[in-house]
This record gives C-alpha cells, sequence and structure tokens, in this order.
C-alpha cells in the first residue's frame, strides 16, 4: 500500500501484483446482504480510508475499475470480503488490545488499536466491524 501515491497493490487471479489507484470518488464497501441498506451504503469514500490505515495487508478483496482497459486503473470501487488482522497481541485490558505486524517489507507494517466488538451487538456487526476485512 503506497499511502503517498493513494495505490494499492491487489493480486489478481493469477497471482500477480496489480497496482490500483484510488481516486476521491473510490467506495469502499463492506458487504452485508442480510442488510439491504447497509449492503449498498459504501463505509468510506475516498483516500482517507487508505491514510488512515483502514485496509491493510492481508484483506480480502474485489475491486471494480472505472476503466478496466486504463493504465493505471483506478478503482470504482473495493469491496472488502474478509479483513483477518494477523500478528501480535498487546496491551490487553477490558476494552480492547493492541495488534501489531510486521512484514519482510516495512512499509506493510501495521499497529492498531482495537475495541472488543459490544457483547449486545450480533457477532461481525459491532462499532469496530471494519477493523476485521483484507488487501
Amino acid at each position: 500500500m503506497d499511502t503517498t501515491n493513494d495505490v494499492i497493490n491487489v493480486l489478481n487471479e493469477s497471482g500477480e501484483s496489480v497496482p490500483v489507484s484510488v481516486s476521491a470518488n473510490t467506495q469502499f464497501f463492506f458487504r452485508t446482504p442480510a442488510n439491504a441498506i447497509a449492503d449498498a451504503t459504501p463505509i468510506a469514500v475516498g483516500t482517507t480510508f487508505l491514510t488512515d490505515a483502514d485496509l491493510v495487508r492481508g484483506f480480502k478483496v474485489h475491486v471494480s475499475a472505472v476503466d478496466p482497459l486504463a493504465t493505471p486503473l483506478v478503482a470504482q470501487s473495493i469491496d472488502i470480503e474478509t479483513a483477518a488482522y494477523s500478528g501480535v497481541i498487546s496491551a490487553a485490558n477490558m476494552t480492547g488490545f493492541t495488534d501489531t505486524r510486521s512484514y519482510r517489507t516495512a512499509a506493510d507494517d501495521y499497529m492498531v488499536n482495537l475495541d472488543y466488538i459490544s457483547s449486545t451487538s450480533a457477532n461481525g456487526a459491532g462499532r469496530n466491524w471494519h477493523r476485521h476485512h483484507g488487501v
């Protein structure tokens, strides 16, 4: 992920890395088929989703390009299918914990503070549901 230039690298069906630009109009979704309104509502629009580190290495996504023949590709929408953080858990307390992951490429490293999902929320549908996704 290159947050300076608003580019993510996504593996295609052949396992090759494809650079995709994120624009101010790119919509991010976390699909919830059981709720039509939530399913059709983007969780974010634009490049801030990248700079806030809400999308990290390891998330599984589907990208729809504005023009699939253009170079570079520009994402019209990014559908997050799965969002699994993986790393070392630290600073656990009664309200949350820190998850830290280090990769060979330091730019892919992340450290994120996560709140626990509310006990009153259905599993996977709390305030921080977008913190559990994939690129």
